[in-house]
């Protein structure tokens, strides 16, 4: 039988369909040839057409937007490459910055602590990190080249317990210091120290009013509660009623006039500061309550537990709004993006996790740290996000 002679050869020139072309073939067609190839079954194809798309103008552009979509990482990745390298359109430039959390990667490890990293925050100007961890050493990171600026050893040398929690004050002068069952410090950034309080707290959390003046934390001496300081002379102000559960996580409203607690009761207690009384209380893990953290407008709080998941409710209904659950073990951090769109969690399943918490969607897992990851931060401009682990390091997250 004679060979089909409309049967292409080997080296003719096709317009691609699902089947991909031949490897030395000349595809043509234009911008419609380009659509036809990225839908092809060939990645090889599709790649191939990407890079072609943006010599079609806008058409192209949109093109290479859509496949930001794509079930396929390579061709996602491939997506973003060209639009980061193609800038000059403000159309790219706003869709990457929409987009962006979705392509982070590890930029640099910071090394230099020699056991776990329990907790870390940044300046208000983001220009600084500081990193606790379980031998109760502080340091202080140029995190943008990886390098130490100092290390801030505990001063007397007297007692070596863990640094639980950092955070930074509200005037942004000092960095505030817990150290579990011992005391909570402050320091300058010239690593002058102040002693704020000293007892048999646990310490796992504390929260500073907006105002700089009160700082509530558990305090554990014959029985539990969670006491209000004056942040500055350390004078006990006053105590919030007996708590009969560990206090894990603590978190002010912007006002100064709620505050709320996560219990090992796996409960979440919201108290009117100014009576001192529990005005409702939260239930729904079935786990340690282990993070806290509230939505710009104060409306909706957010809690991590070690149930593996992250709830969110509409406190002031006393609502529970949404569950988000992936994470594999107990969550140990969570953080909202600076614009409050996007939520961040911190597990000891080892990852991070990037939420769209308005619709529960997923938006990217986070993977590289060997230990659990027990604390998190982000930048100010919301473009870094910096990670803490039991590995002994600290991972920074950002476009690469």
């Amino acid at each position: 039988m004679s060979e089909n002679p409309n049967k292409p050869r080997e080296f003719d020139a096709v317009l691609s369909g699902q089947v991909a072309p031949h490897s030395n073939a000349v595809v043509l067609g234009g911008i419609e040839g380009v659509k036809i190839r990225l839908n092809s079954s060939s990645q090889q194809a599709q790649l191939s057409a990407l890079n072609e798309a943006l010599k079609y103008g806008e058409v192209g552009l949109d093109l290479v937007i859509q496949s930001l979509d794509s079930k396929s990482v390579r061709l996602k990745r491939a997506a973003y490459n060209i639009l980061k390298n193609n800038q000059l359109a403000t159309k790219i430039q706003e869709e990457l910055k929409n987009r962006r959390y979705e392509f982070f990667a590890c930029l640099r490890t910071l090394n230099g602590h020699a056991s776990k990293v329990n907790s870390i925050c940044l300046t208000l100007d983001g220009s600084t990190l500081y990193s606790g961890a379980e031998d109760s050493s502080i340091n202080a990171w140029d995190w943008r080249i990886g390098k130490f600026k100092r290390i801030c050893n505990p001063q007397p040398l007297d007692y070596r317990f863990p640094a639980t929690f950092l955070q930074s004050s509200p005037d942004g002068e000092e960095i505030v210091i817990a150290y579990r069952g011992q005391a909570i410090e402050t320091r300058t950034i010239i690593d002058a120290r102040r002693i704020i309080l000293e007892d048999s707290g646990l310490h796992h959390s504390f929260a500073i009013t907006q105002d700089g003046k009160t700082i509530f934390t558990d305090s554990y001496s014959g029985t539990r509660r969670i006491i209000a300081c004056n942040f500055r002379s350390g004078k006990i102000k006053y105590h919030l009623p007996e708590n009969s559960h560990p206090v894990f996580a603590i978190v002010t409203s912007l006002d100064g006039k709620t505050l709320f607690n996560g219990n090992a009761n796996f409960k979440i207690n919201i108290w009117d500061i100014q009576t001192a009384t529990i005005t409702r209380t939260l239930t729904g893990h079935s786990f340690l309550v282990t993070a806290l953290c509230l939505s710009r407008d104060g409306n909706t709080l957010f809690s991590g537990s070690g149930d593996y998941t992250i709830k969110i409710w509409d406190w002031r209904q006393g609502e529970l709004k949404s569950t988000l659950t992936g994470h594999s073990y107990g969550v140990n951090s969570i953080v909202l993006s600076t614009d409050g769109l996007t939520l961040f969690s911190a597990s000891n399943d080892k990852t991070i996790k990037i939420w769209n918490w308005q619709t529960g969607e997923l938006i990217n897992t986070l993977e590289g740290h060997l230990g659990n990851v027990s604390s998190i931060a982000i930048s100010p401009d919301g473009n870094y996000l910096f990670s803490a682990s039991h590995d002994n390091t600290i991972k920074v997250w950002g476009l690469e």
